[in-house]
């Protein structure tokens, strides 16, 4: 029986991949984190579990009395281990045979821009599941932190009328987290966001309200209502946030990120073709993608959780 050249094929589908994949992830497979810069910090990873001390805010300029007061990171410290993520696609050894590759063609395209939206799953399940913190509290927690104004509330329930916030309620709540976290402190009484730039990270369902409230003049025309918060916030959707009623604000200009990720392995690839136990045993071609990496909670001053409960 003759040889079914299945090489070329797999450089095939490999190509396909890689003219998908690479606008969007980069040419190392890594996390292209541009477009997550503003809330994720990206810290080296070499080995698959490591501990990590919270990345504060770095001190501003104060007159020196006495000793000179050194900032050191945090005392307290995460554990990061990267996770395994894969994802397999089989092809039937026939249609290696049959040249019928190009049926598979647009399975490799969606496969590629899935995982290049893998990190914004990932950062939506970590901001849902509300990581533990250095500090050894919950990311969204109540009365945890001072500030100039007291304690330091990052996880608010501001009030709606009906089972979804309207334009108006919308604007209460994100001007109650904007009043929180710029008026947050460190545990030296230091104002941590100076002049803060907020983004807010919303479900498809509040994305309407998020863009009126960060754009309109006004929020009701007809009682002339003037929108106090326009231009204060950049609104942005993440399709994967499963609460219709839970926005996130955070600040976007520090240097310090309400979230940080490692990535141990970039995104890559392998094919398992000839040779195989997947073509003799089981009749096909995998083609597998696969990354190991971790997200985890950052700096809590830098973020409020805003759940929009029925009053």
């Amino acid at each position: 029986m003759a040889k079914i050249p299945t090489a070329t094929g797999l450089a095939g589908i490999k190509a396909l991949w890689d003219s998908t994949v690479r606008p969007l992830v980069g040419a190392d497979g890594a996390i292209a984190i541009a477009d997550l810069a503003e809330i994720l910090l990206l810290i080296p990873s070499t080995v698959s579990q490591e501990l990590t001390a919270a990345l504060s805010p770095a001190p501003g300029l104060k007159e020196t009395v006495g000793d000179l007061v050194i900032k050191a990171l945090a005392a307290g410290k995460l554990e990061l281990v990267a996770k395994l993520y894969e994802a397999a696609l089989g092809i039937p050894r026939d249609d290696f045979a049959d040249d019928r590759i190009g049926l598979h063609n647009s399975r490799i395209r969606d496969m590629a821009i899935k995982a290049s939206w893998h990190p914004h799953q990932l950062l939506a399940e970590t901001l849902e599941a509300n990581p533990t913190a250095v500090d050894a509290t919950a990311l969204f927690a109540g009365s945890r932190e001072k500030s100039i104004v007291g304690t330091f509330d990052n996880d608010l329930a501001p009030t709606m009328a009906g089972t979804a916030p309207t334009v108006l309620e919308f604007q209460a709540g994100v001007k109650a987290g904007i009043d929180a976290v710029k008026d947050f402190t460190d545990a030296e009484g230091d104002l941590v966001n100076v002049a803060p730039e907020f983004g807010l990270l919303v479900p498809n369902e509040l994305q309407w309200q998020a863009r009126a409230c960060a754009e309109d003049q006004y929020l009701s025309v007809s009682a002339l209502v003037t929108n106090e918060i326009k231009g204060r916030f950049t609104p942005r959707s993440l399709p994967f946030l499963t609460s219709a009623v839970t926005a996130f604000l955070y600040v976007r200009n520090s240097g310090a990120k309400p979230l940080v990720v490692q990535e141990r392995e970039p995104l890559t690839t392998e094919s398992l073709g000839e040779g195989s136990d997947e073509w003799t045993k089981q009749k096909r071609a995998l083609f597998v993608a696969r990354a190991r990496r971790v997200m985890a909670a950052g700096h809590p001053g830098l973020i409020a959780r805003l759940v929009f409960t029925h009053a």
